[in-house]
């Protein structure tokens, strides 16, 4: 990876802690993991940062900024022919345009590949927007299911990573 390269895997790893942590530094050690990866040729490395920084703009509310950086990823991925945290990427995209069809279709291949994260991202996401519509019982059920699977990832996810779950619970009360 060269000197530029592990530079970069050090901030992108700094940033997630500082995320975690709460501390709103966060986005600017991705951009600068993210400036460092593509400086180094590491476009997997930018697009794991990218998605990180999508998920902490979206939880700061900037959506423009979180759905810019997910469409970015996905153009990525698609020229790279796919790979680790492109379907995170597609179904976070979805959840951020509210569209129950590839979330569905996202949690389909997550069951189909055993990507847990995948699921609980899809699954959160589908309870959120049934309890928009008020279907406040297959919000539950969702959100359920949801709640069985995280534990498995926690390693992975932060209960503040699961905006869209934390979304439904605030609407059902």
């Amino acid at each position: 990876m060269g000197f530029l390269g592990q530079a970069a895997l050090h901030r992108a790893t700094l940033a997630r802690a500082q995320q975690r942590a709460g501390d709103p530094r966060a986005a600017a050690s991705y951009q600068r993991a993210i400036g460092d990866a593509v400086a180094s040729g590491d476009g997997r490395l930018a697009a794991t940062a990218r998605l990180n920084l999508a998920r902490f703009r979206r939880s700061t509310g900037d959506v423009a900024a979180a759905t810019a950086l997910l469409e970015e990823n996905e153009r990525w991925y698609a020229s790279a022919g796919g790979g680790d945290f492109a379907l995170l990427t597609y179904c976070i995209l979805a959840a951020v345009r509210d569209d129950s069809a590839k979330l569905e279709a996202a949690l389909k291949e997550a069951h189909a590949t055993g990507n847990i994260e995948v699921q609980v991202h899809a699954l959160d996401a589908l309870a959120r927007l049934a309890a928009t519509q008020g279907h406040l019982e297959s919000a539950r059920s969702l959100l359920n299911e949801a709640d069985k699977l995280a534990p498995q990832i926690v390693h992975l996810l932060d209960e503040s990573d699961r905006l869209d779950g934390n979304e439904a619970r605030q609407r059902l009360g």
